[in-house]
């Protein structure tokens, strides 16, 4: 679906990828360093709670090194998502 709809929209393989590929990171022919950042936040952003989040973030230490950020760099994005959660909601909830 995502493939086809950006497609459709001839949106450039710098965007494209990061969209279709977030899922699966090593399929990423363009903007490999784009897409693994897109993985990361997606799997971060879909864990219910601080704890899931934690271990989400244990088991994207492997990933995160291929850009350059530590075990101790996803830990602090990690303890950041309930305060950006609360921020987004602002204007989500308009």
């Amino acid at each position: 679906m995502a493939s086809w709809l950006t497609g459709s929209w001839a949106l450039p393989d710098e965007i494209e990828q990061p969209i279709v590929c977030h899922h699966e990171p090593q399929l990423a022919k363009v903007s490999p360093d784009s897409v693994m950042i897109c993985h990361i936040a997606d799997v971060l952003s879909a864990a219910a709670d601080g704890e899931e989040a934690r271990a989400a973030a244990g088991g994207l230490a492997e990933k995160a090194a291929t850009l350059g950020l530590s075990a101790r760099d996803l830990s602090d994005v990690v303890e950041e998502i309930p305060a950006e959660m609360e921020r987004a909601s602002l204007f989500i909830n308009r």
